[in-house]
């Protein structure tokens, strides 16, 4: 795989497309713990599903998910970022590596073996701060 551009506000890091699929991935799944079906928010199910829709139909290393776009407003980034940061701890608690069935089970069944940590924060990490960036934020 190659790797894509993920811009928001001007603001821009170079992702692995895996990376960029995994962090979407584990978003949404964390997002369906974060809120029931009930409240789940309409804006961001239409981002999940038209990022998703980018990832399987855009061309190796021309991912383009639209960040912009969907957040667009304070509450759609702050609501991105509690998602990313709480992502992030879920990772973190499985210790040293993520299980290899977590991630077959949320982002496909392309794993083989347990991957380290380190790895799969790396890309939540650029994603985040993107957003950060783009905000002036810390």
């Amino acid at each position: 795989m190659g790797h894509s551009f993920v811009e928001f506000r001007g603001q821009s890091a170079l992702i692995h497309d895996l990376g960029i699929e995994n962090t979407v991935a584990l978003m949404k799944e964390e997002s369906r713990r974060l809120f029931s079906a009930d409240d789940y928010p309409v804006a961001l199910a239409e981002q999940f599903e038209a990022w998703q829709y980018a990832i399987e139909n855009c061309g190796v290393g021309c991912i383009q998910i639209d960040v912009d776009r969907f957040l667009s407003d304070d509450e759609m980034i702050e609501l991105n970022l509690r998602i990313i940061d709480s992502v992030e701890a879920t990772i973190r608690a499985f210790g040293e590596a993520v299980p290899r069935s977590y991630l077959q089970r949320v982002v496909g069944g392309r794993y083989s073996k347990d991957v380290p940590t380190q790895v799969v924060l790396r890309d939540l990490r650029k994603f985040r701060e993107v957003i950060v960036s783009g905000t002036n934020r810390t």
